[in-house]
């Protein structure tokens, strides 16, 4: 058969069969809206436990976060009830706001941005054994004060933490 009556046959066939639809790329269908991307890469002291010697010891808390959105809003927790991640903002006996992002600054070229608590005194006096200091990070704008909702606008994250063992 001739290249052009191979081209018509096709076409005929083409035209014949059942219609089925070639998908376009997601990317071009569904473009990021810059701020659903958050993910918590490091922290300086890394997560988990650490003892400090007096209740007048101060650490600076920071974190490094990997995100699409052109801002970052951060607040930092002190939980002294032993419930951990168990956030309950409008009970200052249990869940005490310390403060906001002191700043967020760009890390690497495309590595992740650097977001600092500054320096904070986990055990205060009166301190339980144990405190716990949750960052809650969000790409948008928290809605109310830090001692009113945790909600904000965008991705938010508080599944991080740091456990602090006070002295006696």
């Amino acid at each position: 058969m001739a290249p052009g009556l191979q081209v018509l046959v096709l076409m005929l066939a083409s035209a014949l069969a059942p219609a089925c639809l070639v998908p376009l790329p997601l990317e071009q269908q569904n473009p990021t809206d810059g701020g659903q991307l958050l993910v918590i890469k490091g922290a300086d002291p890394p997560f988990g436990f650490m003892k400090v010697l007096t209740a007048t010891d101060t650490i600076t808390f920071s974190i490094d976060i990997q995100t699409d959105s052109s801002a970052l809003y951060g607040r930092l927790y002190l939980q002294v009830d032993q419930t951990c991640c168990k956030l309950n903002v409008s009970d200052q006996r249990v869940t005490r706001f310390v403060r906001d992002a002191s700043d967020v600054l760009p890390g690497t070229p495309g590595g992740p941005l650097h977001m600092s608590f500054g320096l904070v005194v986990p055990c205060y006096q009166p301190a339980p054994p144990v405190v716990y200091l949750v960052p809650v990070i969000a790409t948008g704008p928290f809605a109310g004060g830090p001692t009113e909702s945790l909600d904000a606008q965008g991705t938010v994250d508080m599944n991080h933490f740091w456990v602090v063992g006070c002295p006696d």
